[in-house]
């Protein structure tokens, strides 16, 4: 939306046409934008933690020569190390790419509530809760008013 705004403004500003654009942004409609990429941002967490956890999980199999007595998830990860990593190989921005696009609503939605830009405070805050991604907690994080 506000990409749209910025576009029809300049072509109006090119064209000297005088055009006043009001926007309405509905609180209420942000939690069901974040719920939609819920899913692909679980999923791509959940890969970047299993990839991180592939070397120290061999480094145990070799000293102790076997992974018998670890929890299954754990065991899973080192029985499927190669698959993981190279899931995790094939897209390797998709992680940034969704907090990125995150990232950007956050900003539109207080560009399009008329502040002209969000403080570097915020913007780490919102990174510091999308590298410890928990759905709730970023829908709160968005209904908070800006300081």
């Amino acid at each position: 939306m506000r990409i749209l705004k910025e576009v029809l403004s300049s072509e109006a500003t090119n064209r000297k046409i005088h055009l006043a654009i009001t926007t309405d942004v509905q609180d209420a409609s942000l939690p069901h934008v974040l719920s939609l990429v819920d899913r692909r941002l679980s999923v791509q967490h959940a890969l970047a933690t299993q990839v991180r956890l592939v070397e120290p999980l061999r480094e145990i199999q070799q000293q102790e020569g076997t992974v018998d007595f670890l929890a299954p998830d754990l065991r899973h990860v080192i029985d499927n190390a190669d698959s993981i990593k190279r899931e995790y190989e094939e897209q390797p921005r998709r992680l940034s790419f969704l907090h990125g696009l995150v990232h950007d609503t956050y900003v539109s939605k207080w560009q399009l509530k008329g502040y002209p830009s969000v403080s570097r405070e915020r913007l780490e805050e919102l990174t510091a809760i999308l590298n410890n991604y928990n759905l709730e907690v970023l829908i709160s994080f968005f209904q908070e008013p800006i300081r």
